[in-house]
């Protein structure tokens, strides 16, 4: 039997299928909101995690802008059709692509959800200044990052963000996860043509 603080209480207005879509809704709200996204910015976000699909939706409600995929090839890419997915396996290919997109957006924010260290090196080379980096993966592998230049010098904030679903339960974080939750389930309750079958899995 559960733990009454290991569940979750749904609205009635939610089928059980919609309400399971809410703890990964609620962390690309999370996410986006630590990053402080705003209208007009670059949102950029990495493939490697589940929750890829919520995550470009967030951050074109809150851009107004398409989002930008970095594929590093670890098979969870998870971009719905507005994203523009770039292969990062060159990386001055990426760079590039990530500096003509955010050359006039209003600022920048980038999400990792791979734990692939060279998505951490190309992100802060790419990125303008003022730009935020949230590190959204359970782990990364060790990187070398030239500090100097690519954060001090850029003035680049740097924030880790909770990574998986399970982040929703933990009793540590439930007063803020709340908030997340109820937005999320607000929102599932009135987009049902914006969340389908292809948010399911």
């Amino acid at each position: 039997m559960a733990n009454e603080a290991d569940c979750l209480v749904v609205p009635g207005y939610l089928s059980p299928e919609r309400a399971l879509l809410a703890p990964r809704l609620a962390l690309a709200l999370w996410a986006w909101d630590v990053a402080r996204l705003e209208l007009g910015e670059c949102a950029v976000y990495t493939s490697g995690g589940p929750q890829g699909n919520f995550v470009a939706q967030v951050a074109v409600w809150r851009s107004g802008r398409d989002v930008l995929c970095l594929d590093f090839g670890d098979g969870s890419i998870n971009a719905p059709g507005f994203a523009q997915v770039i292969g990062a396996a060159e990386s001055g290919f990426a760079i590039d692509a990530v500096r003509r997109a955010s050359a006039t957006a209003a600022g920048f924010a980038a999400l990792v959800l791979t734990k692939r260290s060279e998505a951490l090196d190309l992100l802060l080379e790419a990125m303008p200044v003022w730009g935020r980096l949230m590190i959204g993966a359970l782990q990364t592998e060790p990187a070398t990052v030239d500090f100097y230049n690519n954060v001090h010098r850029k003035g680049v904030r740097i924030a880790a963000v909770p990574a998986t679903p399970a982040a929703i339960f933990d009793v540590v974080r439930r007063s803020e996860a709340s908030r997340y939750l109820e937005r999320a389930f607000r929102i599932l309750g009135k987009s049902a043509e914006t969340f389908g079958n292809g948010y399911s899995s």
